[in-house]
């Protein structure tokens, strides 16, 4: 009688271990897919946790400008870094910010996004990163970063600059009047010509001229000469 019952109660004690083991694995399945899993777009840290924000400003020509942003907690007791949550980055360039410490385990929110104002010449990235960053009691945590469009593998920025066109000049739509042809005087008045049979007529008639007013004058003298002579 004992034998019997002995063997009735070893297939009992094996359906309710099989009981117990399948709903363990069934808490097991349930508890993973709750707990992030790390990927390309997560990453494991210790404690203290830093987060790197990657800005590349796109132009054809140098460009040094700086930019803001600002991380803000959207969970209560999400601690914040110990340099403040606002800095800023100046040209392509890449900014570690931290150290981020968590007192207790859980599942702690941020967001960061660009605050600067319109530059001139610069499209500003408004992109908002939305960062989930699951801390463990073994003083490790899980990084988890995504934007509307799903997980993002880093924080990146990219601002373009467009240096302004140089103004163009106003053309001179008035019509410029052709030069006006300036009088030739000399064909009003012609000069005469020099080097011609002209020129030897003019010379031999002043020569003539010259020498009959001295021949005169020769003659007057002699004969004034002769009167005073007679008066003698």
């Amino acid at each position: 009688m004992a034998r019997i019952i002995f063997e009735k109660r070893i297939p009992e004690a094996l359906r309710r271990s099989v009981k117990f083991l399948t709903a363990g694995l069934v808490m097991l399945c349930l508890i993973s897919t709750l707990l992030p899993t790390v990927n390309a777009a997560e990453t494991e840290q210790k404690q203290p946790v830093t987060l790197n924000i990657s800005q590349v400003i796109k132009s054809e020509s140098p460009s040094d400008g700086s930019f803001t942003y600002r991380l803000t907690s959207k969970t209560a007791s999400a601690p914040m870094p110990a340099a403040g949550n606002i800095f800023s980055v100046t040209g392509t360039d890449e900014m570690e910010i931290g150290d981020i410490t968590f007192a207790a385990p859980g599942v702690y929110t941020y967001e960061i996004s660009c605050v600067t104002n319109q530059a001139a010449g610069y499209t500003v990235d408004r992109q908002i990163y939305t960062i989930d960053i699951y801390a463990k009691n073994d003083l490790t945590a899980v990084v988890v970063i995504h934007t509307d469009a799903g997980k993002a593998d880093e924080i990146y920025f990219e601002h373009i600059y467009e240096a302004a066109a140089d103004p163009v000049k106003p053309t001179d739509t008035t019509t410029s009047k052709p030069d006006e042809p300036k009088d030739d005087y000399t064909k009003k008045f012609p000069l005469p010509i020099t080097g011609g049979i002209g020129t030897v007529f003019f010379t031999a008639g002043g020569i003539s001229i010259i020498g009959g007013a001295l021949f005169l004058l020769f003659l007057g003298l002699r004969r004034k000469r002769e009167k005073q002579q007679e008066a003698e």
